[in-house]
Protein backbone atom coordinates (compact mmCIF):
# COMPACT_ATOMS: atom_id res chain seq x y z
CA UNK A 1 0.00 0.00 0.00
CA UNK A 2 1.45 3.78 -1.35
CA UNK A 3 1.43 6.20 1.64
CA UNK A 4 2.38 9.80 1.77
CA UNK A 5 4.73 11.15 4.44
CA UNK A 6 1.92 11.91 6.80
CA UNK A 7 0.06 8.44 7.03
CA UNK A 8 3.52 6.16 6.79
CA UNK A 9 4.67 8.73 10.05
CA UNK A 10 1.62 7.10 12.19
CA UNK A 11 2.28 3.60 11.62
CA UNK A 12 4.36 1.53 13.60
CA UNK A 13 5.88 -2.01 14.16
CA UNK A 14 3.09 -2.31 16.88
CA UNK A 15 0.68 -1.74 14.02
CA UNK A 16 -0.76 -4.62 11.83
CA UNK A 17 1.65 -3.91 9.35
CA UNK A 18 4.34 -6.82 8.91
CA UNK A 19 6.29 -5.28 5.92
CA UNK A 20 7.71 -1.73 5.13
CA UNK A 21 9.16 -0.74 1.90
CA UNK A 22 11.29 2.73 1.67
CA UNK A 23 12.46 3.45 -1.70
CA UNK A 24 14.90 6.59 -1.95
CA UNK A 25 16.97 9.05 -4.36
CA UNK A 26 20.56 9.87 -3.01
CA UNK A 27 18.97 13.31 -1.77
CA UNK A 28 16.37 11.29 0.16
CA UNK A 29 18.59 8.67 1.96
CA UNK A 30 18.69 10.48 5.16
CA UNK A 31 15.25 10.86 5.32
CA UNK A 32 14.70 7.45 4.14
CA UNK A 33 17.02 6.50 7.78
CA UNK A 34 14.88 8.96 9.58
CA UNK A 35 11.68 7.24 8.97
CA UNK A 36 13.30 3.79 9.56
CA UNK A 37 13.93 5.28 13.55
CA UNK A 38 10.16 6.43 13.56
CA UNK A 39 9.34 2.65 12.45
CA UNK A 40 11.88 1.24 15.55
CA UNK A 41 10.84 4.32 18.17
CA UNK A 42 9.27 2.88 21.30
CA UNK A 43 8.65 -0.60 19.77
CA UNK A 44 9.68 -3.42 21.44
CA UNK A 45 11.97 -5.67 18.76
CA UNK A 46 14.99 -7.00 17.88
CA UNK A 47 16.30 -5.16 15.57
CA UNK A 48 18.47 -7.35 12.51
CA UNK A 49 20.27 -5.49 9.90
CA UNK A 50 21.51 -6.91 6.60
CA UNK A 51 22.95 -5.11 3.67
CA UNK A 52 22.12 -6.55 0.38
CA UNK A 53 24.63 -6.90 -2.50
CA UNK A 54 25.84 -9.29 -5.17
CA UNK A 55 25.82 -13.15 -4.10
CA UNK A 56 24.07 -12.26 -0.43
CA UNK A 57 22.80 -15.29 1.16
CA UNK A 58 19.14 -14.67 1.66
CA UNK A 59 18.90 -18.43 3.66
CA UNK A 60 20.58 -16.54 6.97
CA UNK A 61 17.19 -14.20 6.83
CA UNK A 62 15.19 -17.33 5.91
CA UNK A 63 16.22 -19.22 8.36
CA UNK A 64 16.27 -16.65 11.32
CA UNK A 65 12.12 -16.37 10.50
CA UNK A 66 11.36 -19.52 10.45
CA UNK A 67 13.28 -20.39 13.93
CA UNK A 68 12.04 -17.36 15.25
CA UNK A 69 8.57 -18.77 14.71
CA UNK A 70 9.10 -20.94 16.88
CA UNK A 71 9.84 -18.66 20.13
CA UNK A 72 7.93 -15.37 21.71
CA UNK A 73 10.88 -13.41 20.22
CA UNK A 74 9.73 -10.25 18.25
CA UNK A 75 12.19 -9.26 15.51
CA UNK A 76 12.33 -6.86 12.69
CA UNK A 77 14.13 -7.48 9.76
CA UNK A 78 15.87 -4.52 8.23
CA UNK A 79 17.14 -5.23 4.52
CA UNK A 80 19.48 -2.78 2.92
CA UNK A 81 19.43 -2.96 -0.33
CA UNK A 82 22.87 -1.54 -2.26
CA UNK A 83 20.65 -0.35 -5.33
CA UNK A 84 16.98 -2.68 -5.99
CA UNK A 85 15.74 -5.55 -5.61
CA UNK A 86 16.17 -7.84 -8.73
CA UNK A 87 13.92 -10.37 -10.38
CA UNK A 88 15.33 -12.92 -8.14
CA UNK A 89 14.61 -10.64 -5.20
CA UNK A 90 11.18 -10.18 -5.70
CA UNK A 91 10.99 -14.16 -5.74
CA UNK A 92 12.76 -14.48 -2.34
CA UNK A 93 10.98 -11.02 -0.69
CA UNK A 94 7.26 -12.99 -1.82
CA UNK A 95 8.76 -16.19 -0.11
CA UNK A 96 9.79 -13.73 3.00
CA UNK A 97 6.49 -11.91 3.26
CA UNK A 98 4.66 -15.32 3.80
CA UNK A 99 6.71 -16.03 6.85
CA UNK A 100 6.05 -12.72 8.70
CA UNK A 101 3.31 -12.16 11.62
CA UNK A 102 2.76 -9.93 14.71
CA UNK A 103 6.38 -10.76 15.84
CA UNK A 104 8.27 -11.11 12.50
CA UNK A 105 8.53 -7.49 10.71
CA UNK A 106 10.19 -6.80 7.18
CA UNK A 107 11.61 -3.30 6.79
CA UNK A 108 12.89 -2.84 2.84
CA UNK A 109 14.81 0.21 2.17
CA UNK A 110 15.94 0.38 -1.64
CA UNK A 111 17.31 2.74 -3.85
CA UNK A 112 14.84 4.82 -6.35
CA UNK A 113 12.44 2.71 -7.55
CA UNK A 114 11.43 3.20 -11.76
CA UNK A 115 8.37 3.38 -12.94
CA UNK A 116 8.21 -0.06 -14.29
CA UNK A 117 9.40 -1.09 -10.93
CA UNK A 118 5.95 0.64 -9.42
CA UNK A 119 3.45 -2.63 -10.59
CA UNK A 120 5.97 -5.61 -9.33
CA UNK A 121 4.08 -8.00 -6.83
CA UNK A 122 6.54 -7.57 -4.38
CA UNK A 123 6.18 -3.73 -3.67
CA UNK A 124 2.06 -3.74 -4.19
CA UNK A 125 1.66 -6.55 -1.41
CA UNK A 126 3.99 -5.10 1.14
CA UNK A 127 2.02 -3.56 3.79
CA UNK A 128 3.15 -0.03 3.32
CA UNK A 129 5.86 1.48 1.02
CA UNK A 130 6.36 4.83 0.60
CA UNK A 131 8.94 6.78 -2.38
CA UNK A 132 10.83 9.78 -1.39
CA UNK A 133 12.94 12.10 -3.93
CA UNK A 134 14.15 14.50 -1.34
CA UNK A 135 12.18 17.35 -2.55
CA UNK A 136 10.82 20.48 -1.07
CA UNK A 137 7.75 19.19 0.27
CA UNK A 138 9.55 16.35 1.92
CA UNK A 139 11.76 18.93 3.28
CA UNK A 140 9.24 21.21 4.11
CA UNK A 141 7.50 18.45 5.83
CA UNK A 142 10.36 17.17 7.65
CA UNK A 143 10.77 20.83 9.06
CA UNK A 144 7.14 20.37 10.48
CA UNK A 145 7.01 16.83 11.52
CA UNK A 146 10.50 16.88 13.67
CA UNK A 147 9.92 20.14 15.54
CA UNK A 148 6.07 19.01 16.18
CA UNK A 149 7.89 16.14 17.94
CA UNK A 150 9.06 18.80 20.96
CA UNK A 151 5.77 20.99 20.38
CA UNK A 152 7.45 23.97 18.45
CA UNK A 153 6.33 25.23 15.41
CA UNK A 154 7.78 28.12 12.99
CA UNK A 155 7.05 30.57 10.70
CA UNK A 156 7.29 30.28 7.23
CA UNK A 157 9.95 33.01 6.67
CA UNK A 158 12.28 31.01 9.39
CA UNK A 159 11.49 27.88 8.03
CA UNK A 160 12.74 28.99 4.40
CA UNK A 161 16.04 30.00 5.73
CA UNK A 162 16.60 26.68 7.57
CA UNK A 163 15.90 25.39 3.73
CA UNK A 164 18.41 28.42 2.01
CA UNK A 165 20.90 27.59 4.71
CA UNK A 166 21.05 23.76 4.24
CA UNK A 167 20.69 24.44 0.58
CA UNK A 168 18.06 21.32 1.19
CA UNK A 169 20.12 18.90 2.15
CA UNK A 170 18.17 16.58 4.49
CA UNK A 171 21.84 15.37 6.52
CA UNK A 172 22.62 19.04 7.25
CA UNK A 173 19.32 19.87 7.73
CA UNK A 174 18.73 16.92 10.25
CA UNK A 175 22.04 18.52 12.06
CA UNK A 176 20.32 21.88 12.64
CA UNK A 177 17.14 20.36 13.18
CA UNK A 178 18.29 18.67 16.44
CA UNK A 179 20.00 21.94 17.62
CA UNK A 180 16.14 23.76 17.80
CA UNK A 181 14.53 21.57 21.04
CA UNK A 182 18.23 22.99 23.19
CA UNK A 183 17.18 26.92 21.82
CA UNK A 184 13.51 27.02 22.33
CA UNK A 185 11.42 25.51 25.06
CA UNK A 186 7.77 23.80 24.28
CA UNK A 187 4.99 25.91 22.79
CA UNK A 188 7.57 28.31 21.28
CA UNK A 189 6.96 29.65 17.75
CA UNK A 190 10.63 30.30 16.07
CA UNK A 191 10.66 33.17 14.37
CA UNK A 192 12.95 35.17 11.65
CA UNK A 193 15.27 36.94 13.43
CA UNK A 194 15.63 34.58 16.49
CA UNK A 195 16.83 31.55 13.89
CA UNK A 196 19.52 34.34 12.11
CA UNK A 197 20.71 35.08 15.75
CA UNK A 198 20.77 31.36 17.20
CA UNK A 199 22.10 29.48 14.12
CA UNK A 200 24.39 31.69 12.20
CA UNK A 201 25.65 33.77 14.52
CA UNK A 202 29.86 33.70 14.56
CA UNK A 203 30.60 30.69 16.29
CA UNK A 204 27.88 28.75 14.56
CA UNK A 205 28.48 29.62 10.73
CA UNK A 206 26.49 27.02 8.54
CA UNK A 207 28.37 25.67 5.66
CA UNK A 208 25.63 26.14 3.34
CA UNK A 209 25.33 29.75 4.44
CA UNK A 210 28.83 30.45 3.45
CA UNK A 211 27.37 28.90 -0.04
CA UNK A 212 24.74 31.80 -0.05
CA UNK A 213 27.50 34.13 0.79
CA UNK A 214 29.90 34.04 -1.86
CA UNK A 215 27.48 33.36 -4.25
CA UNK A 216 25.92 36.88 -3.45
CA UNK A 217 29.41 38.27 -4.07
CA UNK A 218 30.29 39.41 -0.65
CA UNK A 219 33.62 38.44 -0.44
CA UNK A 220 34.34 40.21 3.22
CA UNK A 221 31.71 37.67 5.31
CA UNK A 222 32.58 34.69 2.78
CA UNK A 223 36.41 34.86 5.02
CA UNK A 224 35.16 35.81 7.89
CA UNK A 225 32.54 32.72 7.78
CA UNK A 226 35.47 30.34 6.79
CA UNK A 227 37.50 31.50 9.44
CA UNK A 228 34.93 30.54 11.78
CA UNK A 229 34.05 27.01 10.26
CA UNK A 230 37.80 26.11 9.80
CA UNK A 231 39.97 24.79 12.65
CA UNK A 232 42.11 21.67 10.70
CA UNK A 233 42.19 20.26 7.32
CA UNK A 234 39.17 17.96 7.90
CA UNK A 235 36.94 20.94 7.94
CA UNK A 236 37.22 21.75 4.68
CA UNK A 237 36.01 17.98 3.10
CA UNK A 238 32.33 19.20 3.60
CA UNK A 239 33.32 23.00 2.28
CA UNK A 240 34.95 21.62 -0.92
CA UNK A 241 31.94 19.46 -1.45
CA UNK A 242 29.57 22.42 -0.99
CA UNK A 243 32.01 24.47 -3.41
CA UNK A 244 31.84 21.27 -6.33
CA UNK A 245 27.99 21.23 -6.24
CA UNK A 246 27.53 24.67 -6.81
CA UNK A 247 30.37 25.19 -9.60
CA UNK A 248 28.10 22.01 -11.05
CA UNK A 249 25.15 23.31 -10.55
CA UNK A 250 26.50 27.13 -12.21
CA UNK A 251 27.96 24.86 -14.90
CA UNK A 252 24.43 23.38 -15.82
CA UNK A 253 22.81 26.94 -15.81
CA UNK A 254 25.14 28.17 -17.98
CA UNK A 255 23.92 24.90 -20.57
CA UNK A 256 20.15 25.72 -20.20
CA UNK A 257 20.11 28.50 -20.22
CA UNK A 258 22.27 28.85 -23.74
CA UNK A 259 19.36 26.18 -24.60
CA UNK A 260 17.12 28.85 -24.27
CA UNK A 261 15.73 27.60 -20.66
CA UNK A 262 14.90 29.68 -17.99
CA UNK A 263 16.72 29.19 -14.14
CA UNK A 264 13.20 29.01 -13.19
CA UNK A 265 11.98 25.97 -14.78
CA UNK A 266 15.30 24.25 -14.18
CA UNK A 267 15.82 24.72 -10.54
CA UNK A 268 13.38 22.40 -9.17
CA UNK A 269 15.38 19.88 -10.42
CA UNK A 270 18.93 21.58 -9.87
CA UNK A 271 17.68 21.80 -6.12
CA UNK A 272 17.67 25.77 -6.12
CA UNK A 273 15.01 26.66 -3.88
CA UNK A 274 13.58 29.85 -2.43
CA UNK A 275 16.23 32.57 -1.83
CA UNK A 276 18.93 30.44 -3.66
CA UNK A 277 17.58 31.24 -6.83
CA UNK A 278 18.47 35.09 -6.41
CA UNK A 279 21.98 33.71 -5.07
CA UNK A 280 22.60 31.41 -8.28
CA UNK A 281 21.54 34.48 -10.56
CA UNK A 282 23.46 36.85 -9.52
CA UNK A 283 26.62 34.55 -9.55
CA UNK A 284 25.59 32.81 -12.66
CA UNK A 285 25.78 36.80 -14.16
CA UNK A 286 29.28 37.31 -12.70
CA UNK A 287 30.96 34.20 -13.12
CA UNK A 288 32.46 32.71 -16.57
CA UNK A 289 32.26 29.14 -17.63
CA UNK A 290 35.89 29.55 -17.84
CA UNK A 291 36.65 30.68 -14.42
CA UNK A 292 33.83 28.01 -13.00
CA UNK A 293 36.24 24.72 -15.06
CA UNK A 294 39.33 26.51 -13.71
CA UNK A 295 37.99 26.14 -10.02
CA UNK A 296 36.86 22.82 -10.22
CA UNK A 297 40.40 21.93 -11.03
CA UNK A 298 41.82 23.43 -8.23
CA UNK A 299 39.65 21.85 -5.56
CA UNK A 300 41.00 18.38 -6.81
CA UNK A 301 44.10 20.37 -6.16
CA UNK A 302 43.01 21.36 -2.76
CA UNK A 303 41.57 17.73 -2.00
CA UNK A 304 45.18 16.30 -3.08
CA UNK A 305 46.33 19.08 -0.62
CA UNK A 306 44.00 17.74 2.30
CA UNK A 307 45.33 13.74 1.34
CA UNK A 308 48.78 15.38 1.87
CA UNK A 309 49.66 13.73 -2.03
CA UNK A 310 50.71 17.93 -2.75
CA UNK A 311 52.62 20.37 -0.44
CA UNK A 312 51.14 23.88 0.60
CA UNK A 313 47.90 25.11 2.43
CA UNK A 314 44.47 24.13 1.68
CA UNK A 315 42.84 26.93 3.67
CA UNK A 316 44.68 29.38 1.52
CA UNK A 317 43.48 27.72 -1.73
CA UNK A 318 39.65 27.74 -0.64
CA UNK A 319 39.99 31.28 0.59
CA UNK A 320 41.39 31.84 -3.04
CA UNK A 321 38.78 30.16 -4.57
CA UNK A 322 35.95 31.36 -2.72
CA UNK A 323 37.11 34.88 -2.94
CA UNK A 324 37.50 34.08 -7.21
CA UNK A 325 33.28 33.03 -6.98
CA UNK A 326 32.46 36.33 -5.11
CA UNK A 327 34.50 38.41 -7.07
CA UNK A 328 33.55 36.47 -10.87
CA UNK A 329 37.48 36.57 -11.50
CA UNK A 330 40.31 34.24 -13.08
CA UNK A 331 41.98 32.51 -10.27
CA UNK A 332 45.65 31.77 -11.69
CA UNK A 333 47.07 30.72 -7.80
Amino acid sequence: MQLNLNNFARISLASSHTSFVLSATDEALALQDYLIDLLLKDACFIKLQYFIEKGFNFDIVTNRLAECSLFDDKLVFILNFKTKPTAEHAKILLKLYSLLNENNKLIIATNKLDKKDLSQEWLNLSSASIQLTGDINEVGWLIDYYLKQFELQIERSAKQLLIDLTYGNITQLLRVLKQLPYLYIADDVINYDDLVVNITDSSNYSVFGLSSVYLRGDVATAIKMLDSLYHDDSDLILIIWVISEDIRRLMQIKGALKNNNSLRSIAPSLRIWGGMLNDFEAANIRISYSLLVNLLDKLAQVDMLIKGLRKGSAIVEIKNIVTALAKGTIYVG
